[in-house]
């Protein structure tokens, strides 16, 4: 949630998709990436039960501008994890 703020501080709009945050898109100016943490630089982002963390842009003028979150434990039924 921090690095996608950070990204939008930058470069005015959230990211297109959680790639932006540590490649800079083309045609993007004000980038001051990677904005994830070294031990996440290079790779999809995962939650603690190696699931890929889902990112979402919203159509502008949403109430939320993006969703971020995890499907959780694959054991589980319902398990969502929001992050914002």
């Amino acid at each position: 949630n921090q690095a996608i703020m950070d990204y939008k501080m930058d470069v005015h709009v959230v990211p297109g998709n959680l790639e932006d945050l540590d490649k800079r898109p083309e045609g993007v100016s004000g980038w001051n990436g990677s904005y994830l943490p070294d031990s996440m630089q290079g790779q999809a982002p995962v939650d603690a039960w190696d699931q890929l963390i889902v990112y979402r842009k919203n159509e502008r003028g949403s109430k939320r501008p993006y969703d971020l979150y995890s499907e959780g434990d694959p054991e589980k039924e319902e398990d969502r994890i929001d992050a914002n």
